[in-house]
């Protein structure tokens, strides 16, 4: 059984029995010797070994079935693991994930991703190691582009991610420029076909994904009836919950408000949100009245 503090028992025993135990798995395990060989290279050759795997991700001509798909999202896996080991710059670092995900088109032609395994990879390894060089960044500007870029072009849907982080390495006036930018993109596509319409609505989607980080209600306001302008309850009972988010508890009820009964298909979500706002409005009444109907529903 494994101590709750491994590291510290592990740095008592001392380099030397760390170093023959490293090399003795190195002899059985490939994972074991690729990290003992990463070690040891200079950083100037880890960082061309790792390009040169990330070239390789585009250069696959071997189709892969879903249950070697599986093992292959591991290896991608492995490959974000070993890029945040050995690159501490993070300009570099970025880099990196970013060609990362710009071979993520050649990654899932070449495999059947039943499972989602890959598509995973992309949209949470990769996002979150892409935040964590990020945040050290200093220039916003660069980052913002990097964004729109990698999010305009994204065939797979796997890159949506990066924009509902974008909170996590943008400050406010870069997150507001950015929607900005997404909308006028949105604004500017010809929508006379059914592709350019995906396209406008892929860009109004990210609008709703930073106007839902900076609690700006009024701007998810305007981005979901811009992509649904035939009202749904799904539509409402969003912006509803914009709205409860942003502390605006009486404009969220108008909106829970605006759902045709006919159209109530998400009966439970409506009076989740209900019971929020009337909590915080403290109308005890109407709070009885939902928690009850909720009780029956469910009994």
């Amino acid at each position: 059984m494994i101590p709750n503090n491994p590291r510290e028992q592990l740095i008592k025993l001392g380099a030397e029995k760390l170093a023959d135990a490293l090399l003795d798995l190195s002899t059985r395990s490939d994972q074991a010797a690729q990290l003992v060989e990463q070690l040891l290279s200079p950083p100037r050759e880890n960082l061309r070994h790792l390009k040169a795997r990330i070239r390789g991700l585009r250069q696959r001509k071997r189709f892969l079935g879903a249950r070697e798909a599986q093992s292959y999202a591991s290896d991608l896996s492995d490959l974000l693991a070993d890029i945040q080991r050995n690159i501490e710059d993070p300009k570099i670092g970025l880099e990196l994930v970013v060609a990362f995900f710009e071979s993520d088109n050649k990654v899932l032609e070449s495999c059947d991703d039943s499972y989602g395994n890959v598509g995973e990879v992309f949209r949470y390894d990769a996002t979150e190691l892409f935040t964590h060089y990020a945040q050290d960044i200093e220039d916003k500007s660069y980052l913002s582009d990097l964004v729109f870029k990698l999010y305009q072009e994204d065939e797979y849907g796997v890159r949506e991610e990066l924009v509902d982080h974008a909170f996590q390495f943008l400050p406010e006036a870069a997150l507001r420029s950015l929607a900005q930018r997404f909308w006028e993109n949105a604004e500017n596509i010809d929508k006379t076909t059914k592709d350019s319409q995906y396209d406008a609505r892929h860009s109004l989607f990210a609008v709703e994904s930073l106007a839902r980080q900076l609690h700006d209600a009024p701007l998810y306001e305007r981005a979901a009836l811009a992509t649904w302008p035939d009202l749904s309850s799904k539509t409402c009972l969003d912006i509803a919950e914009v709205y409860l988010e942003a502390q605006e508890s009486e404009k969220a009820l108008d909106w829970i408000k605006k759902v045709p009964p006919e159209m109530a298909l998400d009966d439970y979500k409506r009076d989740k949100l209900l019971l929020d706002i009337y909590r915080k409005i403290d109308n005890q009444e109407k709070l009885a009245e939902v928690a009850w109907r909720i009780f029956r529903q469910h009994k």
